[in-house]
């Protein structure tokens, strides 16, 4: 397995290779193309909707190709461009096996496969939102990066926690611990100083958490 900071620099390097390192939501049918031209893969192909279930995507080492379904291939909605960012993800991490990308995440079987795939997400979201460009600090929000970066918010929120947890380290700043949560007589959940707490993501998880103990008490 990478680690985080191999996962910060591969990613930042291929942004360089193919020339996106400013673009902040870049067209991924171009990158690969910049790819095909670099000879980083030898061709691009596309496959009807349906041929393979859900798959969207899928890269096939021994042939060098990358294979788009014709949804994946003529839409640039989040979801898609993470699809191709994820198999980009494959090849430069060097997974050995051709496997399908599926919208719905379906299940993967084997510890070889999922740890290649958690692997590839964490480098598909440092592709999409690279740390330079994103400039996060403990305040930013998931939304301000979904919208910068043209992810999903799913994609955001996954990639923030990993940026403010890097920011969090570089910058000494000490874990608090989030606000404690106990029972009233009723039954209900309140908690106790949850606007006492003053940093960062979590401050913002002490309210979030607010707002639900308040939601469940019914307010």
């Amino acid at each position: 397995m990478l680690t985080d900071d191999q996962i910060e620099s591969l990613a930042e390097q291929f942004r360089i290779d193919v020339a996106i390192e400013h673009d902040f939501i870049p067209n991924m049918l171009e990158v690969l193309d910049k790819m095909k031209r670099q000879d980083m893969i030898l061709d691009v192909q596309f496959f009807p909707d349906g041929q393979f279930g859900m798959s969207e995507a899928y890269y096939a080492p021994d042939s060098r190709t990358m294979h788009l379904s014709h949804t994946c291939a003529s839409n640039q909605m989040p979801q898609h461009r993470f699809t191709v960012a994820h198999e980009i993800a494959h090849l430069l991490a060097g997974h050995k096996f051709t496997r399908h990308r599926r919208v719905d995440h379906g299940q993967q079987f084997g510890s070889e496969v999922k740890k290649n795939e958690r692997e590839a997400d964490k480098i598909a979201a440092a592709i999409l939102v690279p740390e330079k460009l994103a400039d996060v600090d403990m305040l930013t929000s998931a939304r301000t990066l979904a919208n910068r970066f043209g992810v999903s918010l799913s994609m955001a929120n996954y990639r923030l926690k990993t940026l403010q947890e890097r920011y969090r380290i570089r910058h000494g700043i000490q874990r608090k611990p989030l606000p404690p949560v106990k029972l009233a007589p009723d039954g209900s959940i309140v908690l106790a100083v949850a606007e006492e707490f003053d940093t960062g993501d979590y401050n913002a998880a002490a309210k979030e958490m607010a707002r639900n103990a308040r939601r469940w008490n019914g307010d």
